[in-house]
């Protein structure tokens, strides 16, 4: 049973790269953030019930890897903390880059791409950086457990594709999506 419990906690582990929480730096409400300037495109999702199931899918596949008794805990937590973000708002014309999703949440990091600390909304400690290549952002949170790496690829056309990449060594195999989002009016 020992063994079992430290499976449990090995997954929810996992939660942290699965949700893709900005860790320490920038955790206070938007409202109360003064940044040297607005952030400047907002994004709503518009991927629709067909890529909220391919997330289901992809879950599915992860998991069907795993032991039976951690299977279903499993999911249900990947499931959770893998829920679309409705909005994604960016600034990528000064340095630092910032980036504002979950709620009113920010992380700013160096346009450097220099990984610099944070901590996740539970107070777990994080590494975040932030580069940009051209028309794309690429974000990476990491700490010993695992990583998640969130590439953001702006198209010329107002759409915004997001591909997620989570590994962890309490997982088989990394977890891979991706998501659309459209320019906000």
């Amino acid at each position: 049973m020992k063994r079992f419990g430290r499976l449990v906690v090995a997954i929810g582990a996992i939660t942290l790269f699965a949700h893709g929480t900005p860790a320490e730096g920038r955790t206070v409400p938007f409202s109360a953030f003064a940044p040297t300037r607005a952030l400047e495109t907002r994004y709503v999702y518009a991927g629709g019930a067909a890529q909220r199931q391919a997330i289901e899918r992809a879950v599915e596949d992860v998991v069907s890897e795993m032991l039976p008794l951690i299977r279903s805990v499993a999911r249900k937590r990947l499931l959770e903390s893998n829920g679309i973000l409705e909005s994604l708002e960016f600034s990528l014309s000064g340095d630092p880059l910032a980036l504002k999703y979950i709620g009113d949440r920010i992380i700013e990091a160096p346009r450097s791409g220099k990984a610099v600390p944070w901590k996740d909304e539970n107070g777990d400690p994080v590494r975040v950086s932030l580069r940009l290549q051209g028309t794309t952002l690429v974000q990476q949170l990491s700490d010993n457990r695992g990583s998640r790496r969130n590439t953001y690829v702006f198209g010329p056309d107002g759409k915004l594709t997001m591909h997620v990449r989570i590994e962890s060594s309490m997982m088989p195999k990394p977890l891979e999506y991706s998501l659309t989002y459209k320019k906000a009016a």
